[in-house]
């Protein structure tokens, strides 16, 4: 047990360095990935407009912040290889070859879902912001909020990309079966656009480019589960 206990630790501690390393590295760049960051954004901007600091640490503390968020995601893929690696001596080799096909498959579908979200979702959104407001409003957004907003979108999506690999986890699992998917379908597109509507912001339009392909989501996973069970 003690055994189980150091090496756990000593793969923590690796994991740890690789977050530090990073975001050392990413703290030289710090401006740059949140000129990134908020690209998006800054396109929808005229050129009289820009974002605002409202708070006095804002324009230090909010490039460390996007530089700390940065090395956390990029090392959360060594901290898997890590996890994988403790637990793998223990594994039979079809339990090997699902983990780490679950594993792969989930890096996979979280980065499809930052990657739609950044350059389709957010661009359409803050384009339909922009053209929103009322008359003798200036749009000048806060550059604070404006990095939790997008870091908060990124990972939503990201995360509600992992539907395909959770409807073939508990398929491949027995957990549930096929026809039970199919026949809750009904309910799992209407709580597709509840979740739109809580995690988007409150207008239609977000709503449904979450809730849309969150259901074309869950029939890919059905259609995994179909053919590679």
């Amino acid at each position: 047990m003690l055994n189980h206990l150091l090496e756990l630790r000593r793969r923590g501690l690796q994991t740890l360095i690789w977050f530090v390393g990073l975001f050392f590295i990413f703290f030289f760049w710090a401006n740059d990935l949140f000129q990134a960051l908020v690209s998006p954004l800054l396109h929808t901007l005229s050129g009289n407009e820009g974002l605002i600091a409202t708070q006095v640490t804002s324009p230090v503390f909010t490039p460390l912040k996007v530089a700390a968020d940065a090395a956390l995601l990029l090392s959360a893929p060594i901290a898997l290889f890590q996890f994988w690696r403790f637990i793998s001596p223990g594994l039979y080799a079809r339990e090997k070859t699902i983990l780490r096909f679950a594993l792969i498959f989930s890096l996979l579908l979280f980065s499809a879902g930052v990657l739609f979200c950044f350059y389709l979702v957010l661009p359409f959104m803050f384009h339909f912001f922009a053209h929103a407001l009322p008359k003798g409003v200036r749009y000048m957004p806060d550059m604070a909020y404006a990095v939790d907003f997008i870091t908060k979108m990124l990972l939503t999506f990201g995360l509600c990309f992992q539907v395909p690999l959770i409807c073939f986890v508990l398929v491949r699992l027995q957990i549930i079966e096929v026809t039970t998917l199919k026949t809750i379908r009904p309910y799992i597109i209407v709580g597709a656009f509840i979740v739109g509507m809580l995690l988007t912001p409150p207008d239609v339009f977000s709503q449904i480019m979450l809730a849309v392909p969150l259901c074309l989501l869950y029939e890919t996973g059905i259609i995994f589960a179909i053919y590679f069970i």
